[in-house]
């Protein structure tokens, strides 16, 4: 019988070239997380090039063990584990009818761009159209799209947003901040057909230049005895300027 200590250098060594995985280990807001690298490295030229790179001669390659991690400063480590829940299903999470939710695909969407994983941002895209999601859920996915210039995720929050905006006030701050035309355009409609009386603090939030217009708007409406009168076209000839410069 061979002695079982000498077989590994009597047996051919062929490495499968998918499912012989290297492990990496990686360093993310102070937690290890220890993962077969196959998915890092074919899905993400990030990934790729990082580890084509050349290390001299007895140096260990960042991410080859649990004091040499590859740290991954600046991700968060909720962001982190729903990629990687993504990238591993489990076997029990294969039979399940478990779905990500909103806030799980902003985070898969959120690494997935930042490493250039083309299939894992698809996913996402394709599903956070089909979620029920908060407006904070929403909110969160177009900031990503504002920090990541993604126009795929904006042009998917901006309408599950729209009718949870139901204060004119609140989409006409949204609309300046996420530069929404249409916000500013309804907003503003709202207000100039409003019969109350704008509260100080609702002055303040808008801006004395928007309510210099919006009181001559308002006037001239009132002059023609009603408030209905002004249409789209009315708002964007006195806001010209303004909606000129914001997105769809």
């Amino acid at each position: 019988m061979s002695d079982p200590s000498t077989l590994s250098t009597t047996l051919d060594r062929n490495y499968d070239d998918y499912y012989y995985f290297p492990i990496i280990t990686f360093w993310v807001e102070g937690t290890l997380f220890r993962v077969p690298g196959h998915h890092f490295i074919q899905q993400s030229e990030v990934f790729r090039d990082m580890f084509e790179l050349p290390v001299s001669n007895n140096t260990l390659p960042d991410g080859s063990s649990d004091e040499q991690p590859l740290r991954l400063e600046g991700v968060r480590k909720v962001d982190f584990k729903e990629l990687l829940r993504a990238m591993f299903p489990t076997l029990i999470r294969l039979q399940s009818t478990e779905i990500f939710t909103v806030s799980q695909w902003t985070s898969i969407l959120r690494l997935s761009a930042l490493w250039q994983m083309d299939y894992l941002k698809q996913s996402a895209i394709q599903a956070l159209p089909r979620l029920n999601g908060s407006r904070w859920e929403w909110t969160a996915l177009l900031d990503l799209s504002v920090e990541r210039g993604l126009s795929e995720a904006r042009k998917i929050a901006i309408p599950m947003l729209t009718p949870m905006l139901s204060c004119p006030f609140d989409m006409i701050a949204m609309a300046r901040k996420y530069q929404v035309k249409s916000w500013l355009q309804t907003g503003l409609q709202a207000l100039v057909q409003r019969q109350d009386l704008l509260s100080e603090a609702y002055e303040e939030s808008l801006g004395w230049r928007t309510i210099v217009k919006l009181c001559r708007l308002r006037e001239d409406a009132l002059r023609r005895g009603h408030y209905g009168y002004y249409s789209r076209l009315t708002i964007e000839g006195e806001f010209q300027d303004e909606l000129k410069e914001l997105g769809d």
